[in-house]
């Protein structure tokens, strides 16, 4: 798109995500073929295409940068949208189903070739083999996410506290009942991370002598605290990745030495922090509920 174009200067554009440069072929991936027009799956799950998409990368930037940008008048057509997508139980059984089943493809290919740990040992013939699937289903999984952008399921997010704010007598109130029903019930991937983290830090709590936390490095815990070394790797290995998912560096053992580090030196109580972490997790359908029968929700 051209802004000498004067039509393209009337429209009224809104950042929608900012981050770090990208290589032209993840970039193109990512942030271009899931609007393509013509062959988007994102429109055929949806049912809805965006007349305008600006998607830009400055490279002389510190680290260079990329972003994307809607049009609002698209945006607030994609409220509309989401309305009925979002509250037709059907599109959402089917649009779950097709995430389920590609998020399973890409899991079976991981587990079988674990990229992250033998990908030097792995034939060229045999990774260039596996390029077109992942490519397919990186694009597919891309296309799923794109559709539970915020231009989507703000139309839910208004529903509920729409419905909230009608029945809910103290006003003040409104916010923070808001906020809980929206809480998640289930355990995520990162809280699993979080509550497996705690349990390293508790037992390293137990066993690592105060004099000795300075003293962190990877020589000084193979040597004096092989059990606690032992459970940093295998939470590496587990949890290294999550920060990939964000397009940012994986964790390193260096990053959780020192995160060890800083956690035994802050006090940290991670008995309670875990336990409240669990209580919030098990407790939260009891409390909502109570919540949906007190206001007659």
């Amino acid at each position: 798109m051209s802004l000498q174009n004067p039509a393209l200067k009337k429209l009224s554009w809104q950042l929608m995500y900012e981050g770090p440069d990208l290589g032209h072929l993840l970039g193109y991936q990512v942030f271009v073929q899931p609007f393509l027009k013509g062959q988007s799956l994102m429109d055929k799950i949806t049912g809805f295409k965006y007349d305008y998409y600006l998607w830009y990368s400055d490279i002389n930037e510190t680290g260079g940068i990329h972003g994307g940008y809607y049009v609002k008048d698209d945006l607030l057509r994609a409220t509309e949208r989401g309305k009925k997508i979002f509250f037709d139980k059907k599109w959402l059984a089917n649009w779950y189903n097709l995430i389920d089943k590609d998020c399973d493809k890409v899991e079976r290919i991981m587990k079988k070739y674990r990229f992250e740990e033998h990908l030097n040992s792995i034939s060229k013939k045999e990774i260039i083999s596996l390029i077109t699937t992942m490519l397919d289903l990186e694009y597919k999984l891309l296309s799923y996410v794109r559709c539970s952008q915020p231009q989507f399921t703000d139309a839910l997010k208004h529903w509920l506290h729409q419905e909230i704010a009608d029945k809910v007598k103290n006003k003040k109130e409104v916010e923070q009942i808001f906020v809980i029903l929206t809480l998640p019930e289930d355990k995520s991937f990162f809280t699993n991370e979080e509550l497996a983290w705690l349990d390293i830090v508790i037992e390293a709590g137990k066993l690592i002598k105060d004099k000795d936390i300075e003293k962190i490095s990877e020589e000084f815990m193979i040597e004096n605290y092989g059990e606690i070394f032992s459970l940093l790797k295998k939470h590496l290995q587990i949890y290294g990745l999550i920060p990939a998912s964000d397009r940012t560096p994986a964790w390193d053992l260096t990053h959780f030495l020192e995160l060890l580090k800083m956690s035994l030196q802050s006090k940290i109580n991670g008995v309670e922090k875990k336990k409240h972490i669990i209580e919030q997790y098990n407790s939260a359908l009891k409390i909502k509920k109570e919540l949906i029968k007190k206001h007659k929700l």
